[in-house]
């Protein structure tokens, strides 16, 4: 992005008109977005926004940064007009058919590193399955952590396989994922080791009293968990030994929704003890992330 010394308007003051403006409309993190907008727009780290604060922007860049501005005040999540977030330390583009990946679901990573030591799954090729998969981050992390592995993502959003797959290439993983377009596991005739899934849990009647950020422009698909919030766990759980048999189950889970995940996972013939279970908070100390080992023998009624 072209910018200069001798003329147009000094970075430093652009930067102060953003902060101001995101924190008159209450904008809590106003001054971390104001520096993501302009260090993105001009290409840069958010170290030269300091260490060159005096570099003055021309019209054009301006006017790039007076969008996104407007798109920002609109309650447009910044991640969402970068086209970018950062997950596990790696950046994944998302789009408007993915949900944006937040630091919570990194527990789901916790979970399954954990897991993937304490079975010493790295000493042999192994098998991941992502239900619901979006940008691919929960799978694609995980390859990009664990080279023996290989793993298929399943969305039912055509569109959204089309940013996993982009996301798989970026990442130098593309010749170990696969994507597959379908309703959760429908389309697959297949076992695997660890099963992971960010499936949606908000009530739907919760929807429409969530912040802008995320009622506004997070695919429904991706948050309506159904009258109770439960229902993908229970459609999952249905058809659980189609696709594993023996191996882990890795869930992200609601506030207030641990007990009754756990009743699901029971009446799945899942968690009959304490070993073959894991539980796992957030970064704000709430329970986010439910495991369950299976012990199938393959024969099991669901």
């Amino acid at each position: 992005m072209k910018a200069e010394r001798s003329a147009g308007i000094e970075m430093k003051d652009v930067l102060d008109e953003l902060r101001q403006a995101f924190r008159s409309a209450g904008i809590e993190s106003a001054d971390l977005d104001a520096r993501l907008i302009v260090a993105h727009i001009l290409d840069i780290s958010q170290a030269r926004l300091v260490s060159e604060h005096d570099l003055k922007l021309g019209e054009a860049v301006i006017e790039k940064i007076r969008q996104a501005k407007m798109r920002r005040l609109d309650r447009e999540p910044v991640s969402r007009i970068l086209g970018i977030r950062e997950f596990w330390s790696r950046a994944f583009e998302i789009s408007d058919t993915t949900l944006d990946p937040r630091p919570d679901t990194e527990s789901l990573i916790d979970a399954a590193l954990e897991i993937i030591s304490s079975e010493k799954l790295t000493d042999k090729e192994f098998t991941i399955l992502d239900l619901g998969t979006g940008s691919g981050c929960i799978l694609l992390t995980l390859l990009a952590e664990c080279e023996n592995a290989t793993g298929v993502g399943i969305d039912i959003d055509p569109d959204a396989l089309v940013t996993a797959r982009k996301n798989s290439q970026r990442l130098g993983v593309g010749s170990r994922a696969e994507f597959v377009c379908g309703h959760w596991a429908d389309p697959l005739d297949a076992q695997f080791d660890i099963v992971i899934s960010n499936p949606p849990y908000i009530k739907s009647a919760d929807i429409p009293n969530l912040m802008p950020e995320v009622k506004n422009f997070e695919p429904l698909m991706a948050l309506d968990g159904g009258h109770d919030g439960l229902e993908a766990y229970r459609e999952i759980l249905s058809g659980l030994n189609k696709f594993l048999t023996t191996g882990w189950i890795i869930f992200e889970i609601g506030q207030g929704q641990l007990d009754d995940i756990l009743g699901l996972l029971g009446d799945a013939g899942l968690c009959e003890h304490d070993d073959d279970c894991l539980i796992l908070g957030d970064l704000n100390g709430m329970m986010r992330c439910v495991a369950a080992k299976a012990r199938f023998t393959g024969n099991e009624k669901k």
